[in-house]
Formats: C-alpha cells, structure tokens, sequence
C-alpha cells in the first residue's frame, strides 16, 4: 500500500481515504488524506474529507478540529471557495451535533439554492426540522423530494414516521407505507439491516397498531 500511494496523485489519495471513511476506517483514512496534503496543502478537497474523517471520530480533540477544516475550505480570503460542498455540509453536521439548529438549517437553505438538484439535502433539513419541533416545515422539506423522487426510501420512512407519531391516518399511513415498501424493494432489496431497523422503528412507536405491526412482518 505505501509503495503504491508514493505513486498516487491527490485525486487517487482523496479517493482511497474517502473509501477508508466511508468503511469506518477513519486512523487510517486520516493517515492517506494528511499525505496528500503534505504534499498539496491548499487542496480543497482534500482539505474537506480531513474534517468529515475527524469529525467521524470519536474523539473530542479531533472533532473538535473538523470545524476549523470546514471553515478554512470556507473561506475565500484564505484561497478556499464558500461554495464547497461537503465542507457546507461538514459545517451543517457541526451545527447539528451541537444543537445549532437555526445555524443549521441556514446552511442546508444555503446548499439548497447554491445546489438545486442536490436532493439529499431537502431531506437533512426534513430531519434537522422535526427535530427543532418544526413538524409541518419538516414535512414540507421531505414532500419536495417525494414530488421529484417517489421511491426515495429516506424520504418516505420519514414521512411515513410522521404520519404514525403525528396525523395518525390509517388509510394514508397504509398507502405511504406501500410506497416505502415497493422502494425498499427496488433500491435496497439485499440490505436486510437496513430492511430490518426500518420495520423495528415502526413496531416500536405504532403503539400496538395491529394494522402496522401486520406491515412490518
């Protein structure tokens, strides 16, 4: 491995630590991303994927440092671009996790005009929404991708959770829960974990519905 990244350029070390990351392999994704930066410092992308590694961390003093990565990708007086994606998005996760709500959702309204097509983030202002008490606003958010995507599976679990805790309507709950299904079973037909946790979250919050905990079997 080391003999192959002295050959790699920054694209090919950004993207074997963005695979490390995203397989929880974060010390060593720390390691090859610090490489490429050693030898690019002012790569901004590479600069971003060493926040997101840090702040997946579990610990304090490395999360506590993502922010600064974030920011410093952030600014424009610095070299860096205010436009840059997972940095914004770095910083929203930030905010969140310190319960910077409003501080967050000005950052996802900032991605959704910067972004209009990223539809993920309509969905993490859905969740950021409900879980600063603003339901019908959360709602609003999750609608929007349903509209362009009707098999988004994130989308319609949490409009389907909404619909079970909130404005329990058995005849939609029932159609929109069809809807997840049919979803689950043409994007995630194999992952049984993810199949599994979403059956178990409803079992567990429809308050001995038998019509739902038929559903879930």
């Amino acid at each position: 491995m080391d003999e192959r990244e002295e050959m790699a350029n920054d694209r090919d070390l950004i993207t074997a630590a963005t695979f490390l990351w995203h397989i929880s392999q974060f010390k060593r994704a720390g390691q090859v991303i610090n490489k490429c930066l050693e030898s690019n410092s002012a790569n901004l992308n590479a600069q971003a994927i060493r926040g997101w590694v840090y702040l997946s961390t579990m610990k304090d003093d490395l999360q506590a440092k993502a922010m600064n990565f974030f920011e410093l990708v952030l600014d424009e007086n610095q070299g860096g671009n205010p436009k840059n994606l997972e940095a914004l998005l770095g910083r929203a996760k930030i905010l969140e996790k310190t319960k910077r709500y409003d501080e967050c959702l000005a950052t996802l309204s900032e991605i959704t005009v910067l972004y209009p097509n990223f539809v993920h983030v309509h969905i993490e202002k859905g969740k950021i929404h409900i879980q600063n008490g603003e339901w019908d606003n959360g709602m609003e958010s999750v609608s929007q991708v349903i509209v362009k995507d009707r098999t988004n599976v994130e989308a319609l679990r949490i409009y389907c959770f909404f619909l079970l805790a909130r404005d329990y309507d058995q005849e939609m709950f029932n159609e929109k829960f069809d809807e997840l299904q049919n979803a689950l079973r043409q994007a995630e037909g194999r992952n049984s974990d993810l199949i599994f946790n979403i059956s178990r979250v409803f079992a567990r919050f429809c308050g001995r519905k038998a019509e739902v905990l038929q559903k879930t079997l």
